[in-house]
C-alpha cells in the first residue's frame, strides 16, 4: 500500500473529527444554513489539510497543534467549491457524486454557506493562539497568507481569468498554467506553508514546502482534468468547451507528461529534506497514480 494511503487511513479520522468539532451543529439556528455548511464539507480527499498536517509533522510539530488550521484550510477550500459550482460560475449540478450545494439548498443559502465557511476559517485561525497555543504573530502570518491566496492575486483572480476566457481565445501554455496555479495550486501552497509556519520552519524549509505544494497542486489539476474528461464530467457544464483545461488543450498523453513534469519539480523541491518527507513524496506519486 502506498505510504500516503497509510497516512490517509491513520490521519484522515483526525481531520474528520476536527471538521465536525468546529462546524456549527446542524440543529443550531439557522438550521438550513448550518446543514448546508455541513453538507458542503462532507466527502472529498482532504488533501489540503493532510498537506498542512504532513508538513507540520515532518518538521516535528505535534498533530494536535495543527488540527484547527487543518479544519480552516478545508473550510476555505469548501467555500471555493460552492462558489465555483454556482450557475454564474461553472454551473455544475454534481460535486463528489451528489447534488451541488446550490442544487440541494438553493443558490441563496449556498452563497451564504460559502461566506460563512470562509468567516469560520478566519475565526479559527484568529483564535489559534488559544485553541492550539500558536504564537499570535504566527496566526497573523497565516491569516495574511490566506488573504493573499484567496484574493485577486490568487483564487479569485484565477476564477476571474477563467470566466473571462472566450471560445475564440488562444490557449497558451502560459495562460493555462497561470489560471490553474491561481485557482488550485495556490491553495495547495497555502496548505503547506501554514503547516510550516506553525512548526516554526526556517526560511529555506518554508520556501521548499511551498514550491513543492504549488507544483503538486498543478499536477493535481492536470490529473483531475484528465479524469473529468475521461468520464464525461467536463461536458456536463453549460460552460463546457469554454473553460480552459489541460484535457481540452492537450492530448491525454501530453497532458499526463505535463503532470509528470510538475510532479518531478515538486519532488525536486523536497531535496533538502530527508526520510522525514516520505509522506509528502508519496502523496505526489499517489496523485500520478490516479491518472494510470
Amino acid at each position: 500500500m502506498n505510504t500516503f494511503s497509510v497516512y490517509l487511513q491513520t490521519k484522515g479520522p483526525l481531520i474528520e473529527s476536527a471538521l465536525d468539532r468546529y462546524l456549527p451543529p446542524s440543529t443550531r439556528e439557522p438550521t438550513a444554513l448550518h446543514r448546508c455548511m455541513r453538507y458542503s464539507a462532507t466527502g472529498g480527499k482532504r488533501l489540503r489539510p493532510l498537506i498542512t498536517l504532513g508538513v507540520a509533522e515532518m518538521l516535528g510539530c505535534d498533530a494536535e497543534r495543527v488540527l484547527p488550521t487543518c479544519a480552516a484550510i478545508e473550510f476555505i477550500h469548501t467555500h471555493s467549491l460552492i462558489l465555483d459550482d454556482l450557475p454564474c460560475m461553472d454551473n455544475d449540478d454534481f460535486r463528489r457524486g451528489r447534488p451541488t450545494s446550490h442544487r440541494q439548498f438553493g443558490e441563496s443559502i449556498a452563497l451564504l454557506a460559502a461566506d460563512a465557511l470562509l468567516n469560520l476559517a478566519i475565526c479559527l485561525l484568529g483564535t489559534n493562539h488559544r485553541l492550539a497555543g500558536i504564537p499570535p504573530e504566527t496566526a497573523l502570518d497565516i491569516i495574511r497568507e490566506v488573504g493573499e491566496t484567496v484574493g485577486t492575486d490568487g483564487v479569485i483572480g484565477g476564477q476571474m481569468a477563467d470566466l473571462a476566457f472566450l471560445p475564440s481565445s488562444e490557449v497558451t501554455a502560459t495562460i493555462l498554467e497561470r489560471i490553474h496555479v491561481d485557482k488550485t495550486a495556490r491553495l495547495f501552497r497555502l496548505s503547506a506553508r501554514a503547516g510550516a509556519l506553525i512548526a516554526q520552519a526556517k526560511p529555506a524549509q518554508l520556501e521548499g514546502v511551498g514550491a513543492y505544494a504549488e507544483r503538486l497542486g498543478l499536477a493535481f489539476q492536470i490529473v483531475d482534468d484528465l479524469l473529468d474528461h475521461a468520464d464525461g464530467k467536463s461536458d456536463a457544464s453549460n460552460r463546457s468547451g469554454v473553460e480552459p483545461s489541460y484535457a481540452r488543450s492537450y492530448s491525454p498523453l501530453v497532458a499526463r507528461d505535463l503532470a509528470v513534469e510538475a510532479t518531478s519539480r515538486a519532488l525536486d523541491s523536497l531535496s533538502r529534506f530527508g526520510e522525514e518527507a516520505r509522506v509528502l513524496r508519496a502523496l505526489a506519486r499517489y496523485n500520478l497514480e490516479r491518472a494510470s
